[in-house]
């Protein structure tokens, strides 16, 4: 039997306008949770409270904070209906509802497109990176996309850590600085932080850094680590705990790990 994907959107949005100060706070989380299994639903999540939007001008009834982990409830205000009780919603690495995608090769190739996961179709151009690159990095948190590095080539390479919003898509920004400018980086994300690996920082061949930035502030990342052997230009692979490096340039078949709980 064929699921109407619609009708469910709908039902999931009826009880999320249905919600009061008197909802419990697991039928709350039930909701987000069903909600970020569908493409359409106007719940979102947001790296915290300074993102949310104009209570009185968003059709939005609940959203989910992700640095405190609690759930905002909109009555004219954001209020906090739990009073301040952490609520677990699951999070997607690779995300549910959409796939996007951000520069490129080209020098001139600065635009943010995304795709459904939902149907086939073709990708829609969203907005623009803060200038034309490729070779990049990219991480995301629940709510926001990020691009680290890349460039048009040794030596124009770039140290710019850039994001934007899945909840409104537009433009990217400038939010921090790399340790390195750098080139053919790899790119990881756990729910509250990005990790770039490696990459191509002139002059040198090859970078050994690993480094990483919070999602829960607009910051610079920070040298946590190193890699067994400086690289360029691998694939990038990872579990909930650990990062992988495989292959590269210099070339050889080495896989390289690193722990994400200890940087």
């Amino acid at each position: 039997m064929a699921i109407d994907v619609k009708k469910l959107v709908d039902a999931i949005q009826k009880k999320e306008h249905a919600v009061t100060s008197s909802t419990s706070t697991q039928d709350m989380i039930d909701i987000l949770k069903a909600a970020k299994k569908l493409q359409g639903s106007v719940i979102n999540s947001y790296a915290d409270s300074s993102y949310l939007p104009d209570p009185l001008t968003t059709n939005e009834r609940i959203a989910y904070i992700e640095d405190t982990k609690v759930i905002k409830l909109n009555n004219g205000v954001w209020d906090d209906p739990t009073g301040g009780v952490e609520a677990s919603v699951s999070w997607s690495y690779q995300g549910s509802a959409n796939g996007y995608m951000a520069g490129g090769q080209a020098p001139t190739n600065n635009i943010i497109q995304y795709f459904s996961f939902a149907s086939d179709g073709d990708a829609v151009d969203a907005g623009d990176i803060t200038q034309g690159r490729g070779y990049t990095a990219g991480q995301h948190s629940a709510s926001h996309g990020y691009i680290a590095g890349g460039g048009t080539g040794s030596p124009n390479n770039s140290n710019i850590i850039e994001k934007y919003s899945f909840s409104n898509i537009g433009n990217s920004t400038d939010v921090g600085d790399l340790t390195e400018s750098k080139i053919m980086l790899t790119g990881y994300s756990i729910e509250t932080h990005g990790y770039t690996a490696g990459g191509y920082a002139a002059p040198t061949s090859a970078s050994n850094v690993i480094e990483r930035w919070p999602f829960s502030a607009d910051n610079n990342s920070a040298d946590v680590g190193d890699m067994h052997t400086a690289k360029r230009a691998g694939a990038e692979n990872q579990s909930g705990t650990t990062g992988y490096f495989t292959g590269g340039y210099p070339s050889s078949s080495a896989r390289q790990k690193f722990s994400f709980a200890s940087g």
